[in-house]
């Protein structure tokens, strides 16, 4: 086994769809990274327009069905759960969904005979891939990126599937301490839980050779527009900002249910805010090269990579003081915290940034340090390497 790649079946309900593309992408990078030492395959759904099997950058994708082609969108939106709880029809199709993974993860452990499973969220993919491992006597390694934690703490039945899978599972790793945390308050009792983030794509992500001061500060996040990201509140911030007299721009990378409720509040108090809806991962640092301040209002937020690509190009970042966000800044060092959904809060910090170059540039600085010293690739990677190995049963 040392001689040859350790064989990986990967289940997640998020991947990238076609080269370049933004969803899960942060998956892609991890096994992009290993596949001189791990042989991947990657089972996920199907959407419009991405092939059933397809290989991208050198990781094997096998897709599911589960119904009329143009209707295959429960997945990758980052709303699937509305989706699924809200319309009977996609209610119905979800059954079809799990039944669909199920078979092909089966149909693909048995032909490849994988030395690990590796399942990407709770739910789906975690419940599916705590079955097959059990029926096929496989090692289970479970990565739990926040959002599956939060389901499970609402709802009973999910809770119990939970509780079953963790205690199933032979390696479980999260990606921030405050989810290891998490799962242990949940399971009332300490577990080994491996924290490792995910591995950023610095390609991309770097700071420009020289930073331009727009006479109107460019304000910038990126992140999925749903309601937990609380981007309503960055948009009260600039209102208050602007009664201040503080020009200011603010551009919006990503999409999402809120989009209209957040355009609407744009429109009505005349905000200059631009949305951009979702870009590929090029053009996304190139939009953080061109920007001043990054922020993110979003509460109980797993870890935020978003946040880090934003560190590694150079940006003093402003966030909500919750969840993972308190492990990643240090508060007035390498960016700034504000209490959830306190905009008079956050246009404080915003204020004070702009109206002093030297402490925005300080701040740039100290993140763009601590970005690269904690989030390397080459470090994160070889953790992950180590623990897939460790799980298996080969010792280093």
């Amino acid at each position: 086994m040392e001689d040859k790649k350790l064989r990986v079946l990967a289940i997640t309900h998020n991947f990238p769809r076609w080269d370049n593309d933004l969803p899960g992408n942060f998956i892609l990078r991890l096994y992009g990274e290993l596949k001189d030492k791990l042989e991947v395959r990657v089972i996920a759904p199907a959407f419009p327009g991405a092939n059933s099997i397809a290989e991208i950058d050198g990781i094997t994708v096998h897709r599911f069905t589960y119904g009329p082609e143009n209707m295959q969108k429960i997945a990758y939106e980052g709303n699937m759960i509305n989706k699924v709880l809200g319309n009977p029809v996609y209610s119905m199709m979800m059954l079809v969904f799990l039944y669909r993974m199920l078979e092909l993860t089966y149909s693909v452990a048995r032909e490849f005979r994988p030395h690990l499973i590796h399942a990407h969220w709770i739910f789906p993919g975690g419940i599916i891939a705590g079955l097959i491992s059990k029926n096929l006597r496989i090692p289970l390694m479970l990565s739990i990126h926040g959002t599956d934690l939060r389901l499970a703490r609402k709802n009973p039945f999910l809770r119990m599937l939970t509780v079953w899978l963790l205690k199933r599972s032979n390696t479980v790793v999260t990606v921030s301490r405050f989810l290891a945390r998490e799962v242990e308050n949940l399971l009332q009792y300490d577990i080994d839980v491996e924290t490792i983030p995910m591995p950023v794509e610095q390609e991309n992500f770097f700071p420009p050779e020289k930073r331009v001061l727009h006479e109107k500060t460019k304000i910038i996040t990126v992140a999925r527009l749903t309601k937990q990201k609380q981007i309503d509140v960055l948009l009260h911030a600039s209102e208050i900002l602007l009664k201040r007299g503080i020009e200011h721009t603010i551009q919006i990378v990503g999409d999402g249910t809120e989009r209209n409720n957040l355009e609407r509040l744009r429109n009505v108090s005349g905000l200059p805010v631009e949305f951009l809806g979702f870009q590929p991962i090029d053009r996304v640092g190139e939009y953080l090269r061109e920007a001043n301040i990054f922020v993110l209002p979003a509460v109980e937020e797993g870890f935020g990579l978003a946040v880090v690509e934003a560190m590694l190009s150079g940006l003093p970042v402003v966030l909500a003081r919750s969840g993972a966000f308190t492990e990643l800044v240090e508060d007035g060092r390498t960016g700034f915290l504000f209490q959830p959904s306190n905009a008079e809060e956050l246009a404080d910090i915003l204020s004070k940034l702009i109206k002093n170059p030297e402490l925005l540039q300080t701040i740039s600085k100290n993140a763009l340090k601590e970005a690269r010293k904690r989030f390397s690739k080459d470090v994160i990677v070889n953790r992950y390497l180590r623990v897939v190995q460790s799980t298996i049963g080969i010792n280093q």
